[in-house]
């Protein structure tokens, strides 16, 4: 199931920072420190509920701001059409979550087998990633940056490289956040859990 957001709500709360004593007039009367606080529920695709504050606005991805980054390379996954089967060719996929895109089919076909050119790879990619919910994508250059707006903590990312051996370099190799390289061989099957730069929600807002 899709995650929800039901709408926001208040609670009130008791919060004073000094004690009331109606026996001293209006000058006894306590200092609030706070009402209540606004909060909203998420439920998860696994169907439990959790509450926290307000669901945040997440900026679109881009260089400076994203949950994962690939670079994609020139080309350097098989493309059958481009080079006609063979008996030791598979096809290279990204994969996110639970979605799985092929290169060659979903994105990037006739641009394989070393054509190129990787800015325009990464630019179907991202056109590719964009067609799945709580994923927003952008192509610059040869990068596809990746913003997560899912409730989950981290994003599962994997891109393999099987041909590598034949084109002699990875097709898409995963970044984190921070620019920690994440694509080593020869594991270039690992899914890497990601975590998010942004939460789903900010702190409850606490209210005067």
């Amino acid at each position: 199931m899709q995650p929800s957001t039901p709408k926001k709500f208040t609670i009130l709360v008791a919060a004073l920072k000094t004690p009331s004593d109606p026996s001293r007039g209006p000058i006894g009367n306590p200092t609030v420190s706070r009402t209540g606080f606004t909060l909203q529920q998420i439920v998860l695709p696994n169907a439990t509920a959790r509450i926290g504050g307000p669901t945040a606005i997440i900026p679109p991805p881009s260089a400076f701001d994203h949950t994962v980054a690939i670079e994609c390379g020139a080309g350097q996954y098989w493309d059958p059409a481009v080079v006609p089967p063979g008996p030791f060719h598979y096809k290279e996929e990204v994969a996110l979550f639970d979605q799985y895109i092929t290169a060659s089919e979903e994105f990037g076909a006739g641009l394989g087998s070393l054509t190129g050119p990787a800015a325009a790879i990464a630019t179907q990619l991202a056109a590719s990633l964009n067609v799945y919910s709580d994923i927003e994508a952008v192509a610059a250059g040869n990068s596809v940056y990746i913003t997560s707006h899912r409730p989950d903590a981290t994003l599962p990312i994997k891109a393999t490289a099987d041909e590598s051996v034949f084109f002699g370099a990875p097709p898409f190799v995963v970044y984190a956040f921070n620019g920690v390289l994440m694509s080593v061989g020869p594991e270039y099957r690992q899914t890497f859990f990601i975590t998010k730069n942004r939460k789903t929600q900010t702190p409850p807002v606490s209210l005067p």
